[in-house]
């Protein structure tokens, strides 16, 4: 099958229509109808540590990735480079954001064609970085100088690479829009179209985010649309997923899940997602099978009928989502130390999900400047927007899955790349103190 990724950038939870949302998004929404919705993929808290997950097939801790990542390894296998080598013709359209040396541009990591940019965020209109200031859009390493809002470019890209392919050779094309991430940009027709709707009436972040989501589903849709009339829909694998929460000050909305982009609480980490095989796999299905940013890699290799060779700890989760019964999963581990809300207590969060419990640990320093720990236990099978911490009542299983987090971190190696110089901290002494007592929130009886 020829294989179409599409990821979109800080799309919440309340961001698509099938959720419930304002938003119109009748393609995403028709592809939900139309293949398996993924109800509890998971992605990693920030853009790029998502993109080297689904990059790698590795969480971005083996490669000192533990809170973020903004360079991923030359040496690193990618699933662009697993894909070309079975015989596809691979493309990246989009947004990048792993690395812009040589060594690490995306046609140097499997793609044999790349249009798009490289770093964070660019201006939707200009296509200049935001922090650099400098122009930041090309074609496989040449800087291009082009008008245009870069959704419509993208997706226009996007139907061309399908229209001009050879019909001989399957496609694996990733098509990763900056929609709806900051700035808050869109045409005035789609503004306009939402201006006078609740909420948009009075936030108008939300209204701007609103347009940025309308557009890009658009484009969705014109990318759909040409593989239905070049007859291969049928023929291609279409996964959608956002790479992380949305972020609320920037209008995005995750309700009912709590936290946002930047947080390990699950506005942060679970994310709209979709696969569509049409005629191979059923459709108008949900799938309750949790699922992470990393097991992408495998499970695509097995859909494609590949020998897996995935250097991953994720799992082929391709049976499941032919009709198997659910696979329970060996631990998520999520951390993060750049985004949180300092209403949240503390901007360094690490997490773990197991068998549908989960562990959130927050660090913050106190008036004296040490280090204190909240430590939250919440049932996520019963309490998905996690409103009822049951630490105290279970005080074994918060020490069980400190230790996982510890055992986690251990993975990171020394001198790995770090965006922010936060030292892993010792957590665990802490917690055992929590076994026996009734007490919790910072660790003390």
């Amino acid at each position: 099958p020829n294989i179409l990724v599409i990821v979109a950038d800080d799309l919440g939870w309340f961001d698509v229509g099938y959720h419930g949302s304002s938003i119109e998004t009748p393609e995403i929404d028709g592809l939900v109808r139309e293949g398996v919705e993924l109800d509890r993929f998971y992605a990693s808290p920030i853009c790029s540590t998502t993109r080297a997950a689904l990059m790698s097939g590795r969480s971005p801790i083996h490669f000192g990735g533990l809170y973020a990542i903004s360079n991923m390894p030359e040496h690193e296998y990618t699933i662009a480079e697993r894909f070309r080598d079975a015989g596809y013709r691979t493309t990246l359209v989009g947004k990048w954001h792993l690395g812009r040396k040589e060594a690490r541009h995306p046609n140097a990591q499997g793609f044999s064609s790349f249009y798009g940019f490289l770093l964070g965020m660019i201006d939707y209109y200009t296509h200049m970085n935001l922090v650099e200031g400098r122009l930041d859009w090309q074609r496989d390493g040449r800087d291009l100088t082009e008008k245009g809002y870069s959704t419509h470019l993208l997706g226009a890209e996007a139907v061309r690479t399908i229209v001009d392919r050879d019909p001989d050779q399957p496609f694996f094309l990733v098509l990763s829009f900056n929609a709806p991430h900051y700035p808050k940009q869109a045409p005035k027709r789609s503004r306009l179209k939402y201006r006078k709707r609740p909420p948009c009436a009075q936030d108008k972040m939300r209204c701007i985010h609103a347009a940025q989501v309308d557009v890009m589903d658009h484009q969705i849709g014109r990318v759909l649309r040409v593989l239905e009339s070049e007859g291969i829909a049928d023929d291609t694998i279409v996964l959608f997923l956002s790479d992380n929460g949305g972020q609320t000050r920037f209008g995005g909305r995750n309700f009912p899940l709590r936290g946002e982009k930047g947080t390990a609480f699950e506005g942060g980490i679970r994310v709209p997602a979709v696969i569509r095989w049409t005629g191979t796999l059923s459709g108008n299905r949900r799938s309750m099978q949790y699922m992470r940013d990393f097991d992408v890699y495998p499970t695509l290799e097995a859909a494609a009928g590949l020998p897996i060779l995935a250097p991953s700890e994720g799992s082929n989760l391709w049976p499941v989502l032919m009709g198997d019964s659910e696979r329970t999963r060996e631990p998520f581990l999520f951390a993060v130390d750049v985004f949180a809300n300092p209403e949240d207590r503390g901007n360094v969060q690490r997490a773990v999900i197991d068998r549908g419990l989960k562990l959130l640990v927050r660090e913050f320093q106190n008036e004296s400047g040490i280090s204190e720990w909240d430590y939250s236990l919440f049932d996520l099978e019963n309490d998905p927007s996690e409103t009822v911490d049951i630490a105290a009542q279970h005080p074994e299983e918060v020490l069980r899955l400190v230790q996982s987090i510890e055992s986690w971190e251990r993975l990171h190696p020394s001198g790995g790349a770090r965006l922010f110089t936060v030292k892993p901290s010792t957590i665990a002494p802490l917690a055992e103190q929590l076994v026996g007592s009734s007490g919790h929130g910072n660790g003390q009886p």
